[in-house]
């Protein structure tokens, strides 16, 4: 069994046993991110600053009620530790 990050690298979305995994150019699935923010080896969107990552939380699990703004808060701040954005 192939090992997955915990979480995506990118925007930190869970990454359990590789169900939510993105795909590299061979079509295998990608330990570091996921279906969302890389498919065939590149991002998705390339050009996304960690700003504009943070707005993604926000518009996304941040619009779930309370327990959603919650997550959002702590996936922005962990976004600056994951891989693609570590500096």
């Amino acid at each position: 069994m192939e090992k997955f990050e915990r979480q995506c690298q990118s925007c930190g979305m869970p990454l359990e046993g590789g169900m939510q995994a993105g795909t590299e150019s061979d079509d295998s699935k990608s330990l570091m991110y996921c279906q969302y923010c890389y498919k065939d080896g590149v991002f998705t969107n390339p050009d996304m600053t960690l700003d504009e990552m943070k707005n993604v939380l926000d518009e996304t699990i941040g619009k779930q009620g309370l327990k959603g703004k919650m997550f959002a808060w702590l996936g922005k701040k962990q976004l600056p530790s994951l891989k693609r954005w570590k500096q």
